[in-house]
């Protein structure tokens, strides 16, 4: 997972989820229950019915899904945004899937699907405690997310393809790269993919079609550096795409996410100690309710690459539409070590997997690609 810095501009945050706020840098916020509404299965079947190196080419390195971790950000995960900019997100950002709200169950009504015993010694999983509002905690917790993402990864599987806008910043070599955000074309089969950067570098395109240019990714610089460098022809695992990126392109998009962070659940689960773990109800990102899952980790021998991962889980969708994975650190306080030891910060937003996507959606004609 990847670790992202904190975000000052929680001051419109609920007094009651300011700590959250401060401790996982989400902007959070209460929000009332709302009405049913029709699940995203409906709509799948009404769908049935009818450089950054010295190099100047690392500057094309295309954004990967994040993966592996987790699977990309703007200002309100960086850290950087004003009180301002926070409210214009929010505005702009709005999903086209129908709100579902769900509430959390009872601590003790989620039985995790595994026989391991669970000890209450130092760094082990805590036993059963009672309910805290609005909350589950540790191996519930972690069942209760497997359970709802299992139920996403079914539903993207069965959606051939949308259209959102991704944010991510990552840390590479040591150093927390810029921003950038990227509006997505996506299609499942064949592996598709088409993005243009609206932030970071500005006009920049990319198209990675599996099967097609030998499996190479497509790249267009923005700007003059793209007029003059014509299209360029990039393995996905080229260094000089590397050094811009965790992750390939091959690894982008919501379903990969999901995959990912149900897998490294399961391992915690089965593990069975070593961490803690919380999900939280009444969250809400770009204006769509979600839970949030905060796990953190005892010791770099539980998890070598990941100290903490706060998730945030589209109750609509029930996939991740956030996610920030903080490392190992030295020499830190309690008060800066999320801002140093962010690793990656990943957002989807402006979902619509109603749209119908063709074969020249992804062609370098369509868009003037040379």
């Amino acid at each position: 997972m990847a670790r992202i810095g904190h975000d000052h501009s929680s001051g419109k945050v609920c007094r009651t989820w300011r700590f959250l706020g401060h401790v996982t840098g989400f902007p959070l916020t209460r929000t009332p229950e709302t009405g049913r509404e029709q699940m995203v299965s409906k709509k799948i079947a009404a769908k049935k019915s009818r450089t950054r190196v010295s190099n100047l080419l690392a500057s094309l390195v295309l954004v990967s899904a994040a993966g592996t971790a987790y699977l990309g950000l703007d200002s309100v995960f960086a850290g950087s945004a004003s009180p301002e900019e926070v409210a214009a997100l929010s505005a702009s950002n709005a999903l086209t899937m129908p709100n579902v709200p769900v509430s959390l169950p009872m601590q003790g009504t989620v039985e995790p699907k595994d026989n391991t015993e669970t000890s209450t010694e130092a760094g082990d999983v805590a036993e059963a405690k009672p309910a805290e509002a609005q909350a589950l905690t540790d191996k519930w917790a972690l069942q209760f997310s497997i359970d709802l993402l299992d139920k996403g990864i079914a539903t993207l599987k069965e959606v051939d393809a949308y259209t959102c806008t991704f944010q991510r910043q990552e840390r590479v070599d040591g150093d927390l790269l810029d921003r950038q955000t990227i509006a997505i074309k996506l299609k499942h089969d064949p592996m598709s993919v088409y993005m243009k950067w609206t932030e970071g570098d500005r006009g920049r395109q990319a198209i990675y079609v599996a099967g097609q240019h030998d499996n190479k990714l497509l790249v267009q610089l923005g700007g003059i550096k793209g007029r003059l460098l014509g299209t360029l022809a990039l393995e996905p695992t080229d260094s000089m795409v590397m050094a811009e990126s965790r992750y390939p392109v091959t690894e982008i998009g919501l379903l990969k996410l999901a995959e990912k962070v149900v897998a490294s659940q399961r391992t915690d689960l089965e593990r069975g100690t070593g961490f803690t773990c919380q999900v939280h109800d009444n969250q809400t990102f770009a204006e769509r309710p979600c839970y949030m899952l905060v796990i953190e980790y005892a010791s770099s021998d539980i998890n070598a690459d990941y100290r903490k991962s706060v998730v945030l889980i589209d109750k609509g969708l029930q996939v991740p539409v956030g996610i920030r994975n903080y490392t190992w650190v030295k020499d830190a306080t309690p008060e800066n070590i999320d801002e140093i030891s962010l690793v990656e910060s990943y957002a989807y937003s402006e979902i619509d997997i109603e749209t119908d996507l063709i074969a020249a959606d992804f062609e370098k004609a369509t868009y003037r690609i040379r």
